[in-house]
């Protein structure tokens, strides 16, 4: 071992308590970089994998003319395409009513898009038109699995179905009703996949016809999309959803991105307060051992080895510190993965090694303790042997601090509280250090609890400032006067409106978002909104009017795909 690195060897030890400081923040950020970005990568892969094996459909239409299906298999990409019908229907379920969703399948085989995975029973019974599979989600949280029973209202009676099967849909993997219910109250939406004998019950009215449709491997998707909703609009269709748009893959990508997001602005805060320690520290060597810097420098050693030793504290810290960090943190990652989809109910865990993960790693480690090392190195670098055998107090005047010549009275200040004011000016860079590490650990915990509070804030202003009614009566028939009446005369209520509302599409420039559309009463305190209701046109939200690129005062045609009819507005 050479003389220069058992002086570090013993420098770390002498320091061990700072230096294990330094290196547990640069491995927390190594550790939240590599456990965010795997579970990113392995929870896209998982989905991915997911969505292949039971050929999740790329583009659904909704309510196109019957001529669309033998259109869309002559388009450029397009490889498979199906048809297939659903409703929205009330189910009771324990004594739990609610609007589900009945999605029909072939009873005697599996789709060829929008297949099911079944977890739990058998697929559908081609002898029993009741026997139904129940997607997983609605069976926990109804608490229904094989064998059990429930009940669906077709033609005004109440049927009694039998549960076959649990399955796991792709279109289901995030349980949304819709692109306006992603978040739907527990035991309020439920989805069930039956024989299509069952829609021979169902009004015409209430069923939406679907065409399934998948891209043949390579094909473009942007220009496959565009071509097929196109096509779609001229054959009538009523509403066009690409999987980016879907309700449950969308949900899922913004939660998926999160991790993305996560995996770059938190450790990037830990790497900063990193290097901002390890510069701290390391300066405050330097300047301890400027009589040994000023001794080796007359000994003949080179200022390139004085600086190559310094900057070796930082390296040496970064790369041990990152290496831990990775190892916990791809850990880290393997183990939220397995959880997440065990929660979300994924049937496929993809978690695979990646290698960008330790590079990456390992860099950011490397970086944080190199650059808090470089600029003390730089300084013992830059040292003369005389100047180094000097004191360090500075062979100046002292003089009043910035503070003092804006605030002139300060200066009748008592002596230990100007020792204070003008310490802070006597080393820039310590003080600007400490003040950075100052602001960068309540960056973390402001960022935190900012967090916590704009969730609390966005419930408190949807529940009560948006979604201000207590409870949704959702019926199968038109709205009465009676009924209403009805409704007002049980005790506790307050005040009753009927409400419309339809599946929509919203069409502008060129672009199409399936959504929903709600008529209220002009005077409604229902729903909250901002400068009240128009007398005429509409209210869109601003992520709508992003989405296709609406300004105020624009014209948007809405086709509404229940009743086969749309207009401007």
């Amino acid at each position: 071992m050479s003389t220069l690195d058992l002086k570090r060897k013993r420098d770390i030890r002498r320091q061990r308590g700072q230096f294990l400081a330094v290196a547990i923040t640069i491995g927390l950020g190594v550790m939240l970089f590599a456990s965010s970005y795997d579970s990113y990568r392995n929870l896209s892969s998982s989905y991915n994998d997911t969505y292949d094996r039971l050929h999740f459909a790329d583009i659904t239409v909704v309510g196109a003319n019957p001529s669309f299906v033998d259109t869309a298999a002559t388009i450029e990409g397009v490889d498979r395409v199906e048809v297939r019908v659903e409703a929205d229907i009330p189910m009771r379920i324990d004594g739990d009513t609610f609007l589900g969703r009945a999605v029909a399948l072939p009873p005697d085989r599996q789709p060829e898009i929008n297949k099911i995975d079944i977890s739990e029973g058998s697929y559908l019974d081609p002898a029993d038109d009741r026997a139904v599979v129940v997607e997983s989600h609605t069976a926990g949280t109804f608490d229904i699995g094989v064998g059990g029973t429930l009940e669906i209202l077709i033609g005004g009676s109440w049927i009694d179905a039998r549960v076959n099967g649990v399955g796991v849909s792709a279109e289901y993997i995030w349980p949304a009703r819709d692109n306006q219910e992603i978040f739907p109250p527990p035991k309020t939406f439920g989805v069930l996949f039956v024989s299509g004998k069952v829609f021979d019950s169902i009004p015409p009215e209430s069923i939406n016809d679907d065409v399934l449709i998948t891209y043949a491997d390579g094909a473009s998707i942007a220009d496959t999309d565009q071509r097929v909703r196109v096509a779609a609009f001229a054959a009538g269709a009523g509403a066009v959803i690409t999987r980016a748009d879907h309700p449950s893959n969308s949900t899922l990508l913004l939660d998926v991105n999160g991790f993305k997001s996560m995996s770059l602005m938190f450790p990037a805060l830990f790497m900063l307060a990193a290097g901002m320690s390890a510069f701290v520290l390391l300066t405050r060597i330097v300047y301890s051992q400027r009589s040994q810097i000023g001794t080796m420098r007359a000994s003949g050693m080179g200022r390139r080895m004085i600086l190559r030793h310094y900057l070796s504290y930082g390296v040496r810290l970064g790369l041990m510190s990152g290496v831990s960090g990775v190892v916990f943190g791809i850990a880290g990652g393997y183990a939220i993965t397995g959880i997440y989809t065990a929660q979300l109910g994924i049937p496929d865990t993809v978690r695979s090694f990646h290698w960008m993960t330790p590079l990456i790693g390992i860099g950011f480690g490397l970086a944080a303790g190199a650059l808090g090392a470089l600029a003390p190195a730089r300084r013992a670098f830059r040292i003369s042997p005389a100047e180094a055998m000097r004191d360090v107090v500075p062979m100046e005047r002292g003089r009043p601090s910035l503070i003092e010549g804006i605030i002139p009275p300060l200066r009748s200040l008592p002596t230990r509280w100007l020792m204070v004011l003008r310490g802070i000016g006597r080393n820039r860079r310590r003080s600007l250090s400490t003040v950075l590490g100052v602001v960068l650990a309540l960056t973390l915990v402001m960022v935190s609890w900012g967090m916590i509070d704009t969730v609390i804030v966005m419930i408190d202003r949807q529940f009560n400032e948006v979604m201000v009614e207590d409870a949704d009566i959702i019926l199968t028939g038109p709205v009465s006067q009676d009924v209403i009446d009805q409704v007002t005369a049980v005790p506790g209520v307050d005040a009753v409106e009927a409400v419309s509302t339809l599946e929509a599409t919203v069409r502008d420039n060129g672009e199409s978002f399936s959504t929903s559309l709600s008529g209220f009463r002009p005077d409604t305190v229902m729903h909250g909104f901002p400068g009240g209701l128009p007398p005429s046109g509409l209210v869109a939200g601003s992520g709508l009017a992003a989405q296709i690129g609406a300004r105020i005062g624009d014209t948007v045609h809405i086709q509404l795909p229940t009743l086969g009819k749309g207009f401007d507005t």
